[in-house]
């Protein structure tokens, strides 16, 4: 199994502890230093890796409100809503945007971060306890893992200060590594993506392809699934016929099995597919016919999916599914725009004063919000990774009770089963 059970964030590497004064609150310009030799990170002079063990403790896991994941739930369907396009297919992971993005909030204020929390479901003081206490309960063994990883690289050469304050809430929250570093030197972006390499096991080689030279901050998170189904496909796969979204058919390979849990409602059936342990499950959820994904998704909420995963009932399925692999990428920004994020994105109106400030008074935006995603869906299980990186500059056969085919367009996820929540959540339109 290609599983690391890796401890979060930065933790692993640490050789320079970053102590807070006790002016709590006030900005800091963090000190240029080199990075010990035998650091996991390989950087370059001008860098400084702090330590996320800087005297703040990370949260304890309290319990989680019901409410906030029905918030997080239907941030997870607007979502996908807004980034679905026709005839193309989609894996996005709420989780991991939602964690950068909250994150960002902590240095946000005013409209700014109204806009964030009205978006997110849930105020800032709401977002860090719950994704405080949700990854600290998402289970990690070595059939089925799931690890989530948060880091913060700030610019050393462009006069930016960041808030100490800022820096507390999300070491003491999110568990995130703080790395300082000159965004003019090619080593920074080598490290960056070094990082996100390691965090999803490799399946995502790179967030950058070049770093822009006047950004002063990057918020990143990293997620990584890997898990082996609890019960293997009967058959191994066989040719078979999937329709795609415009019509047009092709010729892919369709594994075969059954399962216990049946989904019903809402203008769809469908099915769950329990990975190794029972902590994770893989849910396919396809349209009536003559209903495309884009408006079975416009007619569903966070609140109805968690019904329909939730509330699976007991019957024998016959399910026939896909192999697939998927590489995804986009730009968030005009989805989050259009969720009602606007003035985060404005370098007139944006207001993260309370995550820092430049030396000539500019003022500082959200320049881009890049998420990436990798799925491989096989007869042994999946392997999925996203990465969601914040960028941040200044202003200038058998007798079958049911049956579900998977041979069109259908929506699916990887669920937590613990609270139904989806992790990752995509569609499929067109194969081969």
């Amino acid at each position: 199994m290609r599983i690391l059970v890796r401890i979060s964030a930065l933790i692993l590497l640490f050789a320079i502890l970053f102590v807070f004064s006790a002016c709590s609150g006030g900005s800091i310009n963090i000190p240029d230093e080199t990075l010990p030799p035998g650091a996991t990170i390989s950087v370059g002079r001008g860098m400084t890796l702090l330590s996320a063990n800087t005297g703040v403790q990370r949260e304890a896991a309290g319990e989680l409100n019901d409410d906030n994941v029905r918030a997080a739930a239907d941030f997870a369907l607007k979502l996908l809503r807004e980034a679905n396009e026709k005839n193309k297919n989609e894996l996005i992971s709420p989780l991991s945007v939602m964690l950068a993005l909250a994150m960002t909030s902590n240095g946000a204020w005013g409209e700014t971060r109204a806009e964030m929390e009205k978006v997110l479901g849930m105020s800032v003081e709401e977002l860090n306890s719950f994704l405080n206490s949700y990854v600290q309960s998402l289970k990690n063994t070595e059939n089925a893992s799931l690890v989530a990883a948060n880091s913060v690289w700030i610019s050393n050469d462009r006069g930016f200060s960041v808030r100490e304050d800022f820096i507390e809430r999300v070491v003491r929250h999110y568990d995130a590594g703080i790395v300082s570093a000159p965004f003019g030197d090619e080593k920074t972006l080598e490290a960056i993506n070094n990082w996100v390499s390691d965090n999803t096991d490799g399946m995502i080689e790179k967030i950058l392809d070049e770093l822009d030279p006047e950004a002063v901050m990057l918020l990143i998170n990293a997620l990584s699934f890997d898990a082996f189904w609890q019960g293997k496909f009967e058959e191994e796969a066989r040719d078979g016929t999937f329709t795609n979204a415009d019509g047009t058919s092709t010729t892919v390979k369709f594994m075969s099995g059954a399962v216990s849990d049946y989904i019903s409602g809402f203008g769809c059936t469908g099915f769950k597919k329990n990975y190794a342990g029972g902590a994770y499950s893989y849910v396919a959820l396809l349209p009536e016919k003559g209903k495309s994904t884009g408006d079975f998704l416009a007619s569903l909420d966070g609140d109805d999916f968690l019904k329909l995963v939730n509330n699976a009932t007991n019957n024998t399925v016959e399910i026939k599914m896909p192999k697939y692999t998927l590489d995804y990428e986009l730009v968030m920004n005009d989805v989050l725009k259009k969720l009602g994020m606007s003035s985060a994105f404005s370098g007139g109106k944006a207001d993260f004063s309370a995550l820092g400030s430049m030396k000539g008074g500019e003022n500082i935006f959200i320049s881009r919000v890049i998420h990436k995603t990798h799925i491989e869906v096989d007869e042994s299980g999946t392997r999925a990774a996203a990465v969601t990186a914040v960028e941040v500059k200044p202003t200038s056969i058998a007798a079958y009770e049911k049956s579900v085919i998977l041979d069109r367009p259908f929506v699916y996820a990887i669920v937590d089963n613990a609270t139904g929540l989806p992790v990752f959540i995509g569609t499929i339109e067109n194969l081969g």
